[in-house]
């Protein structure tokens, strides 16, 4: 909390005439520590959020709320230890985000905002049978869209989205660019220019299953990628014995696809002059997703679905799931123009569950 604590600080000295902030958070999924030009990357071309980060602080002590997809965004959300909320794994069955949680976007609509919510919930379902299950209309977002759980249709067929309770049907595309394109478009057409918003864009990107459009893939399908690729440090987990080495354009494209889709919300923000007045937050939900690694142990199980991931914690232990740093240290850059200082790198130590009592 210290670090953006310093946004509170700033902000608290302005004139009292200054207009209330906007705020933007953008969370990746399954984004690793290493997998950004920012944070080190070799390989991967991110110049959208490494320009987010030239502009701002860059947190090299940032972590998300838990290791895995649930905790992670319940954290994020009510500001609370996920257990607190009910939250041990991801949500499924009966495991929902409580009606009775108090969340940024209450809080922040209580006073004056206008909140929105774009992409992946998963804190319950959304969908008729599960009325007590609240979405985030109950949670305090105006406006939204989203799907339901874990979103596992496909990144170029992202299935069925909700908008506002009602489902809007089969929506075609890749998940990062349809819901950067509705949160556009709500920028530019649809919200209340008199009141300051809060909007929480949450992409599936680099999550699985991985397809990027050819164009990015390609990208990396050379041999400079090979030899570079063979230096990058993998939470130092054994590697599956078999050759997967074809399928890391893929990923590689995934992450460059999501860079492009944020650098499209983050040019709607300049297009309509709202940038010097909007906090920027981007982050990631836990650490990578790696391929299968436990054979030996449980036999023949495999998950071809996961030879993708060819994700990065930088030089920490460990990935998604895991206790170890790199299941839980993730990106963290924050962008407020004449509030935080440009080309900042910070230390200090923040976590998914203070961005409520940072942020309110």
């Amino acid at each position: 909390m210290l670090i953006l604590g310093l946004v509170t600080m700033l902000w608290g000295g302005c004139k009292e005439e200054a207009p209330p902030p906007n705020i933007l958070v953008f969370l990746a999924d399954d984004l690793g520590y290493g997998d950004l030009g920012c944070y080190g990357n070799p390989i991967i071309r991110t110049p959208n959020i490494d320009k987010l980060a030239a502009e701002g602080v860059r947190m090299t002590d940032c972590h998300s709320g838990g290791t895995v997809c649930s905790p992670s965004r319940s954290a994020l959300l009510t500001g609370r230890n996920p257990y607190r909320s009910g939250f041990f794994y991801i949500s499924g069955g009966e495991t929902h985000l409580q009606d009775d949680e108090a969340t940024i976007a209450e809080i922040l609509q209580s006073r004056g905002y206008e909140t929105s919510f774009w992409g992946k919930w998963h804190l319950s379902y959304l969908k008729k049978g599960k009325k007590d299950q609240p979405g985030p209309g109950k949670q305090g977002f105006d406006t939204w869209m989203g799907t339901t759980v874990n979103a596992f249709d496909g990144p170029a067929n992202p299935g069925k989205f909700i908008r506002n309770g009602k489902a809007v049907g089969q929506v075609k595309g890749w998940y990062c660019d349809v819901i950067v394109d509705e949160a556009c478009n709500w920028l530019r057409n649809k919200r209340n220019q008199d009141q300051p918003f809060f909007m929480y864009v949450a992409s599936h990107e680099p999550h699985t299953p991985i397809a990027p459009p050819e164009e990015y893939s390609q990208l990396y399908n050379n041999r400079e990628v090979d030899e570079l690729e063979k230096g990058i440090a993998y939470g130092r987990v054994k590697r599956p014995a078999k050759d997967i080495s074809d399928y890391k354009k893929e990923y590689y494209g995934t992450v460059t696809q999501l860079d492009n889709a944020f650098g499209r919300l983050m040019r709607a923000l300049e297009e309509l002059g709202l940038e010097k007045n909007t906090l920027v937050i981007f982050t990631s939900n836990n650490g990578l997703e790696t391929p299968v690694t436990l054979e030996e142990s449980l036999g023949d199980w495999e998950d071809p679905i996961r030879d993708k991931c060819f994700g990065s914690p930088g030089n920490f232990k460990g990935m998604k799931r895991y206790p170890y740093e790199g299941g839980h240290r993730v990106p963290g850059i924050a962008r407020f123009p004449g509030v935080i200082p440009e080309e900042i790198e910070s230390d200090i130590l923040f976590n998914g569950s203070d961005f409520l009592p940072t942020l309110c």
